[in-house]
């Protein structure tokens, strides 16, 4: 990636910032799990498929990482250090706030740079499709913390659709760009629902710490877990019943994408010392 622009002179100085981000950037693989999980049953497992995935996820990786430096996560759940941590334990003698606004600024570079990518694989047009995304996602993430007075529930789910579903949406409608419609609109609203309940299942389980932030979270708006838990229901049920309108094979791939993103949320909850728990596609 920046290796590229950085060269000559100044390439030993990058050394540590280049080996950081290629490691916390090469972890964050795992976010294409529960997507491409997709691609073997449509067939998408080609030279092409693989270069647009590997763009989709380094714009990905952007808000991520923006997301880490707003937010001053220090971990993944607190199972893996992330880039944030890492650049603070290898430039000691910079304040961390510093840190913060460079690793801000690196994931909007990371954004662009897949951008990039994208377009120059042969594909523009999936280009401007995934920089409207992007745009659809930055006042999301900023109306969760940043809003004028309390939010109502349909403000609250117009957020999640904005930071959460669309921001999925990256890597679904990249991977599945080929695929023609209508099946292809049938397959990003089931992702949809799938994005929404890894969504709210994150809410559940930063219940504690969103509060402690005095940020928004699912649970204010229910009176008691098994309500919530309702809600998961309803979603998991009206996400199962969609299956029936997409082939088979390709219902199966979603279905066993449910499993794993809900089985990641429970794993969020062992050791940290459980590397695999670390691993969960789905949650944010």
């Amino acid at each position: 990636m920046c290796h590229s622009f950085v060269q000559g002179p100044l390439q030993e100085q990058a050394a540590p910032l280049l080996a950081a981000l290629r490691d916390y950037t090469g972890w964050l693989g795992w976010c294409v799990w529960c997507s491409t999980h997709l691609a073997p049953p449509l067939g998408l497992v080609g030279d092409a498929d693989a270069k647009r995935m590997a763009a989709a996820l380094l714009v990905y990786c952007g808000p991520r990482l923006i997301d880490d430096a707003i937010d001053n996560h220090r971990t993944y759940k607190g199972k893996r250090e992330t880039l944030l941590e890492g650049l603070i334990a290898a430039f000691p003698d910079i304040p961390p706030a510093s840190v913060r606004c460079q690793v801000g600024l690196l994931g909007s570079w990371m954004t662009f740079y897949g951008v990039q990518r994208l377009e120059r694989h042969g594909h523009p047009q999936a280009a401007r499709r995934t920089l409207r995304l992007c745009e659809r996602v930055a006042p999301g993430a900023v109306l969760e913390s940043l809003h004028a007075g309390p939010l109502s529930w349909e403000q609250y789910c117009q957020i999640v659709a904005l930071k959460a579903v669309h921001y999925d949406e990256i890597l679904y409608r990249n991977l599945i760009d080929p695929v023609p419609q209508p099946l292809k609109g049938r397959l990003l609203r089931i992702s949809a629902r799938l994005s929404r309940l890894a969504q709210y299942l994150n809410d559940f389980r930063d219940v504690a710490d969103d509060l402690h932030k005095g940020q928004k979270n699912l649970l204010e708006w229910f009176p008691s877990e098994s309500d919530f838990w309702m809600l998961c229901q309803t979603e998991v049920a009206e996400l199962v019943g969609a299956l029936d309108s997409i082939p088979t094979e390709a219902g199966d791939a979603f279905s066993a994408a449910l499993v794993e993103t809900i089985d990641a949320a429970a794993r969020l909850d062992k050791a940290p010392s459980d590397e695999a728990a670390a691993q969960a596609p789905g949650t944010r």
